[in-house]
Order: C-alpha cells, then sequence, then structure tokens
C-alpha cells in the first residue's frame, strides 16, 4: 500500500485553465437537492500529538460532501495539516510532507486523493475527483470540507490516509459503502429540473 500516494506521470503539454463552473456534476453539488445524511463519522487515527476524525457525508444523486476534522493536543502547535499555515507565515515553500495526504480507494479498484486533483479538462471523464471546498483553522483545530465526485459505487470503501508530520504512518479505515447509498437514495430534488447540473 505504500505505492498508494504515488502520483501518475505528468500529462504532456499545457495545463488547461477552468473558469467558473455552475453548481451541479463533477465539481459541486447540484442546488435545488437536500441530500441524504451517512452517518459514516468516525476516529480515523489517533496520535499522542493530534487526532484525524470523519464528519457524517451529505451524499446527493452525483456525489458526496464530508469534512475532516483536525484535533491537536497542544493548541500552539506547529503542525499544519492542510498548508493552512502557509497563508500566514512567511514561508514560501510549501513541503507536502508536512501535510494531512488522504484519499478514498474504490470497490472497482480505482482511487482518487488529495494529491492530484484529476481535473484533466475533458467533463466527461470517469475519473473520480475529491475537491477542496472550505476550510478553516484556530487554536490547534482544523476543519476542512471537500467534495468526492462521483458517489461511491457499492462495495468495499477505504479512507486511506498517511500525515508524516504527526506521527500517523499510512492507514486505511473501511467505511459503510451501503450506508452511504442508502443515503443518496434518500436525497431529494425539491426544485424542478435540479436532479441534472445547469
Amino acid at each position: 500500500m505504500a505505492e498508494f500516494f504515488e502520483s501518475p506521470d505528468a500529462p504532456k503539454g499545457p495545463r488547461v485553465r477552468f473558469e467558473m463552473a455552475p453548481p451541479g456534476g463533477r465539481l459541486s453539488p447540484a442546488a435545488g437537492v437536500v441530500p441524504g445524511v451517512a452517518a459514516v463519522e468516525c476516529v480515523l487515527a489517533r496520535t499522542e500529538g493530534a487526532a484525524i476524525s470523519l464528519s457524517p457525508m451529505w451524499v446527493y444523486p452525483t456525489g458526496l460532501e464530508f469534512q475532516v476534522f483536525v484535533d491537536a493536543a497542544d493548541p500552539e502547535s506547529d503542525l499544519d495539516p492542510f498548508g493552512s499555515g502557509r497563508l500566514m507565515s512567511s514561508r514560501t515553500e510549501d513541503d507536502p510532507r508536512t501535510r494531512l495526504r488522504f484519499g478514498f480507494q474504490f470497490a472497482d479498484g480505482s482511487k482518487v486523493t488529495t494529491f492530484g486533483d484529476g481535473l484533466d479538462g475533458d467533463p466527461d471523464s470517469p475519473s473520480p475527483l475529491l475537491l477542496n471546498r472550505s476550510g478553516g483553522f484556530y487554536a490547534g483545530h482544523w476543519s476542512r470540507a471537500y467534495w468526492l465526485w462521483p458517489s461511491p459505487p457499492p462495495g468495499r470503501l477505504e479512507f486511506v490516509l498517511e500525515w508524516a508530520a504527526a506521527g500517523v504512518p499510512i492507514t486505511a479505515v473501511e467505511l459503510d459503502a451501503d450506508e452511504i447509498a442508502a443515503a443518496r437514495s434518500r436525497s431529494q430534488v425539491i426544485l424542478p429540473g435540479e436532479e441534472e447540473p445547469r
């Protein structure tokens, strides 16, 4: 499992620029939809210095939103799980080894991680996406929301994480994919036509 976070070879040619996309589809939840809630909250890892946990998931017809929480034992900790400290300091280099890395391993063998955005310029690409949506930090507590597309297929679903700076080795936590599928079936379209992206 040590190769889980290894990136594929970088694509040749210029990177594609993206413009703001309307809500829905690959890049964000659709508007006008009430998500089902999957009770998959759990502690993902715990060391003497920090704990990492996962919130319940808001499951839409096309994907899901969730939050990752990190709590440091010391409120003055120098840990920086999401690279947030770079915004508040004079450091110009960003060493990914200091950050929390995670991703999902799906039952069909595909995976998606926080390192590698998967945005290849093809709107019909089947490659999964894991996108940062928002977050905050204060006195040793961090939270970060993410969007995962598409919703995981039935079967085994693993949340895989590693955070070398906090002493967390590569760890796989199995989540309840059936609970996520049940939540997806409970999502409700409340505005006509919003089951498809605008």
